[in-house]
């Protein structure tokens, strides 16, 4: 993960997620596309989704969970995204980076942090037989 800060702010403005998704692939924030302000309806999640499947063979979701379920527990060693309503106007919501259920970077320059999580987004690989093997993998 290299950080990327995000560059514009505001509900229907703001580019956290694409700052988020360019600091997990590392990748430039150009190459990201700003998929809530580009698609006007509500499927910007699928277009997220088709858009990481078509370049990088990997799938999101979007998951929201009980409060009765510690999902930190099984995160181990799993790079996501959390969001909640920004601490800045909790009338937009705000994307961060996190790993393993924790904090690792907030694309936001004054360095609030999200107090609410309300959901999770995970990325799945599309074909996970040509997922990089680590040495000792092998059957």
């Amino acid at each position: 993960m290299k950080p990327v800060m995000q560059t514009l702010f505001g509900k229907n403005n703001g580019n956290c997620l694409p700052a988020c998704l360019a600091s997990i692939l590392e990748i430039p924030l150009e190459a990201v596309p700003h998929f809530c302000r580009l698609y006007d309806d509500d499927h910007w999640a699928q277009h997220m989704s088709d858009w990481l499947r078509k370049h990088f063979g990997l799938a999101a979701t979007i998951c929201t969970f009980d409060d009765d379920i510690d999902v930190h527990e099984h995160l181990r060693g799993i790079w996501h995204l959390m969001a909640g309503p920004s601490p800045r106007d909790p009338d937009c919501k705000h994307s961060v980076v996190a790993y393993q259920g924790e904090i690792a970077h907030d694309p936001c320059p004054d360095g609030e942090k999200l107090e609410t999580i309300e959901d999770y987004t995970f990325f799945i690989a599309c074909d996970p037989a040509k997922t990089k093997r680590t040495e000792g993998a092998e059957p």
